[in-house]
């Protein structure tokens, strides 16, 4: 824990779907599902509640009164040490259009956004060191996974800077977002109030603006938005 943790909003996205993983999210949202026999929700809760972190903003969407009755009914019964608020969606907004939909729920500044089906082992309260030192506007944890082509290139110089996004299957090389971000609440600003990506979006237009950072983060990332990498996820240790 450092001195921002327990002082800084974590927004979780919530509003996907879920289809690649077939039938298992068709009546449970796919940050419900279970990891080893827990929701998944409350794995990544646990997780950072003991990094230190105290407030959490869930992004819902599809399926979202099933995460909502989840957190009133589960999460508040004899414990008090969190505040965990909900931003519902009526239409899909997208990973940028959630967070805009949030921004009166979000009090801290930077605060800290991340893709919900994400089981990761990095600190987060080192990514906010890093954002903070380098007085970065945006920063966003990358990591290299030649396996993956579901994810879009981050290219970053030699201060890791980041100078663009490549599109998805780009032969450019790079990082890959690991869809772990701290933002300052300034950039909610030019965000519009309708359905749009944070990274295919908003981060490219952004990084030409302000000074935007790649912490470059060797370790485990596996989200379990397929039936493979969610096998993966419930076969760790």
């Amino acid at each position: 824990m450092n001195k921002y943790t327990k002082n800084t909003d974590v927004v979780i996205l919530c509003g996907g779907k879920g289809t690649r993983l077939g039938a298992l999210t068709e009546k449970i949202p796919k940050i419900l599902i279970p990891i080893k026999g827990k929701p998944f929700l409350e794995v990544l809760l646990e997780r950072l509640s003991a990094e230190g972190y105290k407030r959490f903003v869930l992004c819902v969407g599809h399926l979202g009164k099933e995460i909502a009755n989840y957190v009133k009914n589960k999460r508040h019964k004899g414990r008090h040490d969190i505040d965990i608020l909900i931003s519902s969606e009526e239409e899909a907004m997208g990973t940028g259009g959630a967070v805009k939909n949030a921004e009166s729920l979000i009090q801290s500044d930077p605060f800290i956004v991340m893709n919900g089906d994400m089981i990761f082992d990095m600190k987060l309260c080192a990514l906010e060191d890093f954002h903070i030192s380098l007085k970065s506007s945006l920063s966003i944890v990358i990591t290299h996974d030649p396996e993956r082509k579901d994810s879009g290139n981050v290219l970053v110089d030699q201060n890791n800077k980041i100078i663009s996004f490549a599109e998805r299957n780009s032969k450019e090389g790079g990082f890959m977002s690991a869809g772990i971000y701290v933002m300052n609440k300034s950039l909610l600003k030019n965000m519009d109030h309708v359905p749009f990506s944070l990274e295919y979006d908003f981060f490219p237009v952004v990084i030409k603006r302000v000074a935007c950072f790649g912490f470059m983060k060797p370790g485990l990332f596996i989200d379990i938005g397929t039936p493979d990498r969610y096998r993966k996820a419930n076969e760790i240790n």
